[in-house]
């Protein structure tokens, strides 16, 4: 450390910090943020090697986890692997990244969700609650379950309408169908107008169909597999609604908006399986 700062240097102090780690016998090192301890430009790939490297193998050594926490920057427009604060090197050094951003949909809900792992299968992203109080009055998380958004389209939800839209139905879909009024329903609490969900329903293999019990509309999330017998159908004649959606207006694909091989070919702003 040096004798007129009293704030640790990335890599000059990791002797230092190994110390302290051998002295408590600690399992986990919390860098946060990392921009404010580590020497040189974080935004440049070389400091960054400079930094990371030796602090990798301190940790190897030790047997100690390293988490690093880094803030987004204001490039909204650009792909997750490219949100975080500094130079792309600070997540290519790391075997996992997580990112965490409030729920397009619901102020009170935050979202984890991975960004990279080489250490094991992706994982699915995860909910939450803003801090709650536990019984013994300290403050923790709850956990609220599954949600099918990935890095992209997590933290550029908030970039279009469509964005929201997208987020909204495939997250109300996971459960399996849902009657087309609740759709919309949900839609304008959210405050997305009437017409962007059925736009953006098409990029996400969605089809209505007049099934419900009492022969309502209803939407249906396209399961892998039947794209091929949906657009069979379609062309013998035995898709009820043709090349129309269930507000009567023609769509894109032949298939009548089923779920075809065309339709699953078109990129999704993140993971529905």
């Amino acid at each position: 450390m040096k004798d007129d700062e009293n704030i640790i240097s990335i890599p000059e102090d990791i002797p230092l910090i190994e110390k302290a780690i051998e002295r408590v016998d600690a399992r986990l090192l919390i860098i946060d943020p990392i921009s404010a301890f580590m020497r040189g430009d974080p935004n440049k790939d070389s400091d960054v090697r400079k930094a990371l490297t030796p602090l990798a193998k301190m940790a190897e050594c030790n047997d100690v986890a390293v988490l690093v926490v880094r803030h987004f920057n204001k490039n909204i427009d650009a792909k997750a692997l490219y949100r975080g604060g500094g130079s792309i090197g600070i997540i290519g050094a790391a075997r996992s990244a997580l990112a965490v951003a409030p729920h397009p949909n619901d102020d009170e809900l935050r979202v984890l969700v991975p960004q990279k792992g080489n250490l094991s299968k992706k994982a699915k992203s995860l909910s939450y609650n803003t801090i709650v109080t536990a019984e013994n009055g300290a403050a923790r998380i709850e956990w609220k379950g599954t949600v099918d958004l990935n890095a992209d389209a997590l933290l550029n939800v908030n970039k279009s309408e469509e964005a929201r839209a997208l987020a909204l139905i495939a997250d109300k879909l996971k459960a399996g169908p849902v009657l087309s009024s609740d759709m919309e329903a949900a839609a304008e609490q959210a405050g997305i107008s009437e017409s962007t969900p059925k736009r953006a329903k098409k990029k996400l293999s969605v089809q209505s169909k007049k099934d419900g019990p009492n022969l309502e509309w209803r939407w249906h999330h396209v399961q892998v597999g039947q794209e091929g017998q949906e657009c069979q159908d379609v062309q013998e004649g035995q898709g009820a609604q043709g090349n129309r959606d269930d507000d009567g207006t023609e769509t894109d694909c032949e298939c009548g908006g089923r779920g075809c091989v065309e339709c699953w070919k078109q990129e999704l702003p993140f993971d529905t399986t």
